[in-house]
């Protein structure tokens, strides 16, 4: 264990001096997510891939690297780091997710009116999830797997889409995707074809 900032961390190997704090999550084929914090003491989440798994969506994660992340409704991507056969995305921590937020009865019953409708800020997010689609839109990235599970909310009460999975790349001259398999893209809860 080694002291920063006053509390302990534990140090897993350490992406650009990054300091992994703990796990925080896990998702499928063998992502790991953890807390992290940089020397200076910015925290960030930092998403163990494959290098089977960034490779498979390399050009998403290149147009986001490059600017096309511009979105604040969108999570930050910071940088990338190799280590043996993993690839660490440092990305923007969020307090929770919008499956949390909805599982929360008492914190749902806040953003909710009697009647069932929802309150400003619950529409205020969906806005956010409509900026951060419209973003990748404009940047040839088909998000492909919405759930809420990737729609994190940040410490500044904003929605924050989570750059996963299933995203597509646009070929320059295209518009639209299409498939004709009937293969399920996403989580089995949520997955689309």
């Amino acid at each position: 264990m080694e002291s920063f900032n006053g509390y302990e961390e534990t140090v897993i190997w350490s992406p650009s001096q990054v300091f992994l704090d703990k796990e925080i999550g896990r998702g499928s084929n063998g992502t790991i997510v953890y807390q992290g914090t940089y020397p200076r003491g910015h925290r960030v989440a930092v998403k163990r891939l494959s290098e089977d798994q960034y490779n498979a969506k390399r050009q998403g994660y290149d147009t986001l690297k490059s600017g096309g992340d511009d979105s604040v409704h969108i999570v930050r991507l910071y940088e990338f780091q190799k280590h043996e056969n993993f690839i660490y995305a440092m990305v923007s921590l969020c307090e929770y997710d919008l499956h949390h937020l909805v599982k929360s009865k008492w914190l749902y019953a806040e953003l909710s009116e009697e009647n069932g409708y929802p309150k400003p800020y619950l529409l205020e997010l969906m806005r956010n999830v409509v900026d951060g689609l419209q973003n990748l839109h404009r940047n040839g990235i088909i998000y492909g797997d919405l759930n809420p599970s990737h729609v994190f909310i940040h410490k500044t009460q904003i929605a924050k889409l989570s750059m996963v999975g299933s995203c597509r790349c646009l070929a320059e001259d295209e518009t639209s995707l299409r498939s004709d398999d009937t293969i399920i893209r996403g989580e089995a809860s949520w997955g689309s074809c």
